[in-house]
């Protein structure tokens, strides 16, 4: 049992009882000021002064005790307001380029059994179909790339002709069948009028069996080992008949999740080859002139560089960080932090993620950590965001600027990190044209 919120609370207590125990003190002590006729009086008073200053003592050895595990918490708890969540993601391109994962593209498609030529495969009528929909899944670290490889996937001409259809659907951390079952059905272009799980999954298994299915479960976690698995086995049950040829791909983080759903060999997705990761993060850095870079701040760079661990996420937030002050004492701060030496496990967030954020001028901090108090995927308007930034006197006035102006800037500047070490607040165009932002990716939880 973690027994930190309880020195929290008797800490608190404590310190409490020691300004109280104070304050008695201070107003005994101050009536004691006045001369005093009685020398048993005085004696007593002396014999209680003394009692004081050992409570006074007690009490400061205890606070000095039990403040480490209040300061541990706090520290922690500090990192863990900006838990933001995840965007919800699609299958629409982010990227328009995507850097060094070509051979990585070719071997998923052929794990697919997607034929080379660009000729779709020709229907048959009575079409074989198969028990159960095998299982593919892209596993690597968070921000290594893998949401970007599957929306390549799904937008290679290849792997369109090949499949009749396919379904992409954002999972996160809220895996429930129903829910599932029904975006399944919502993608496929069927109704889903009932909110029966029966009824809804037949529906899904009805057009399993007609079309070639690609279907893409984007961004897993353990919350689909809920219930030993049976929580994934009822979303699989309408695939037992699918049309031969469909499959499931799935990305993850989770070794668990892997174990648990796949039914083909995964595929782990490392860093990027070192000779494209520098380059790529250079072109972070410096931006695309990389023929004149002062030769200290490229020393510094290729410093930096194995710390990211082949992280694409990784190298464009530093890189931004680094961007926007380009002095060497700034760089070496960074570069000798101790915050790389902190222990993580395989899946956890890397340590540039957090120096990200701690180099993050401060207003931009406190306009960031209010987003993060949303709730799951909700999109933030960045006009109404902004009047109450400004309500909470976050933003600090520039001039004859209006504060509502200064505050869409502060959006435009948390959103030159879109696509990076969080995605703090990611672009979205609303109907009307309108800019808005979602929540932060998932990749900023452990920050």
């Amino acid at each position: 049992m973690d027994t930190c919120p309880i020195k929290i609370i008797s800490g608190l207590n404590e310190c409490v009882n020691f300004f109280q125990t104070a304050r008695s003190i201070y107003h005994k002590w101050k009536g004691t000021n006045k001369p005093q006729e009685d020398g048993v009086v005085q004696q007593f008073q002396s014999k209680f002064k003394e009692d004081d200053v050992l409570r006074l003592h007690r009490d400061l050895q205890y606070l000095s005790d039990s403040l480490p595990a209040m300061y541990n918490l706090i520290d922690r708890a500090e990192w863990k307001i900006h838990e933001p969540v995840r965007p919800e993601t699609t299958s629409l391109l982010t990227e328009e380029e995507v850097y060094g994962r070509k051979e990585e593209l070719k071997k998923i498609i052929k794990l697919l059994d997607v034929p080379a030529g660009p000729k779709r495969r020709k229907k048959t009528i009575n079409q074989p179909t198969i028990v159960s929909i095998p299982v593919l899944s892209i596993v690597g670290i968070g921000g290594i790339g893998k949401t970007t490889l599957a929306q390549n996937i799904c937008n290679h001409p290849q792997v369109k002709c090949h499949f009749d259809q396919i379904i992409w659907i954002c999972v996160s951390d809220d895996f429930g069948a129903k829910r599932l079952t029904k975006e399944a059905i919502q993608a496929s272009g069927g109704k889903t009028e009932a909110d029966n799980l029966d009824h809804l999954q037949r529906i899904l298994a009805g057009i399993m069996k007609q079309k070639r299915f690609l279907i893409v479960l984007d961004d897993m976690w353990d919350d689909a080992l809920k219930e030993n698995g049976q929580c994934w086995k009822r979303f699989c049950a309408p695939f037992k008949n699918a049309l031969q040829g469909s499959k499931i791909l799935v990305t993850t983080r989770s070794q668990k999740v892997v174990d648990l759903v796949c039914t083909m060999e995964p595929f782990p997705l490392g860093g990027l080859r070192d000779d494209i990761f520098l380059d790529f993060f250079k072109h972070c850095v410096f931006g695309f002139d990389v023929s004149d870079i002062e030769p200290e701040l490229e020393s510094i760079c290729n410093a930096i560089l194995p710390k990211l661990r082949g992280s694409p996420l990784a190298a464009k937030t530093l890189g931004r960080l680094l961007a926007m002050n380009p002095d060497t004492r700034h760089w070496n701060n960074i570069l000798s932090n101790e915050l790389w030496e902190l222990g993580q496990e395989v899946t956890e967030i890397l340590p540039a993620l957090r120096l990200s954020y701690m180099y993050l001028p401060f207003h931009l901090k406190r306009c960031f950590s209010f987003c993060a108090t949303y709730p799951k995927d909700h999109q933030i308007d960045k006009d109404h965001v902004s009047e109450i930034w400004v309500a909470e006197g976050f933003v600090v006035p520039q001039g004859n600027i209006s504060l509502l102006d200064i505050g869409s800037q502060y959006f435009q500047d948390l959103d030159l990190n879109k696509g990076t070490w969080m995605s703090i607040l990611a672009a979205r165009t609303g109907n009307e044209g309108r800019e808005k932002c979602g929540s932060v990716r998932d990749c900023a939880r452990a920050i």
